[in-house]
């Protein structure tokens, strides 16, 4: 009767074994089938920074999609086909020079460009002049309480890249447009940049407080990673130990806004 039992045991233990091996190998499968979209799809990246204010604040969850460039090899460098460039201006995800972090900034420099800065301005680009053009005191004053800030805290610009659309630009309170600056001061301080073959470089939009391609220098376009599409999630406040949004503060006016530049 005992030999009967522990047989019967046995053989219910070998009927289960092959199904739990199954559910494994199919909860594995899945979890690196999440792990490719991750990797070759999209991506969704929270911005902890402020320094592509006015297009992005803090605590924007910004939708990512990577296949725009190509398709990476895993935790390398490399890359199956690609990487294939983004166009100037775009808002871009990658790698920074150090391979310490991950950064959002704004595409500004493509290979054999050259760019002519001061200060927070791009003057030219490949000879051409890029125009700048002061917000309105409306425009400040609307900009200023949307992002919450105090209305002396910043000076905002059209920056106009020629034959494209403006985007704006934060700088210094008070500061002034470079055309109104004495052109000997704008050239014993300016900074020209010559974007090498296989670079790129990169600035943030708010540009008194961007740390971006004017320090860290040009960024190999191997390290590209995304480009930002849309804001699929915002908020004032995020939960405790930051696992995510805080339901009570969300930005319900920025969820859904685009990023196409």
């Amino acid at each position: 009767m005992l030999n009967k039992f522990f047989k019967s045991k046995k053989e219910v233990n070998k009927e289960e074994r092959p199904g739990f091996i199954k559910g494994a190998l199919s909860f594995l499968n899945l979890i690196i089938m999440i792990l490719a979209i991750r990797w070759i799809v999209f991506e969704v990246f929270m911005i902890p920074s402020g320094s592509m204010y006015p297009k992005l604040y803090i605590n924007d969850y910004v939708f990512v999609t990577k296949m725009d460039f190509g398709i990476r090899v895993p935790f390398m460098y490399k890359w199956v086909y690609g990487p294939v460039l983004p166009e100037r201006r775009a808002i871009t995800v990658f790698k920074d020079p150090d391979d310490s972090k991950y950064l959002i900034k704004r595409l500004v420099g493509l290979p054999k460009d050259k760019l002519v800065i001061f200060n927070d301005f791009i003057l030219s680009l490949n000879g051409e002049k890029v125009t700048h053009t002061k917000l309105s005191d409306e425009e400040h004053k609307e900009m200023a309480v949307k992002m919450k800030q105090e209305e002396d805290s910043f000076t905002g610009f059209y920056e106009k890249f020629p034959g494209e659309e403006p985007h704006i630009i934060l700088t210094f309170p008070d500061e002034e447009n470079p055309d109104d600056v004495d052109a000997e001061e704008i050239a014993a301080n300016s900074e020209s940049f010559d974007v090498p073959d296989d670079y790129l470089l990169f600035m943030g939009d708010n540009r008194h407080m961007s740390y971006d391609g004017r320090r860290f220098g040009y960024v190999p376009a191997a390290r590209l990673v995304g480009r930002a599409r849309f804001i699929i999630l915002s908020c004032d406040q995020k939960l405790v130990m930051g696992a995510g949004c805080s339901p009570l503060s969300l930005r319900l006016n920025r969820m859904g806004n685009g990023l196409n530049f």
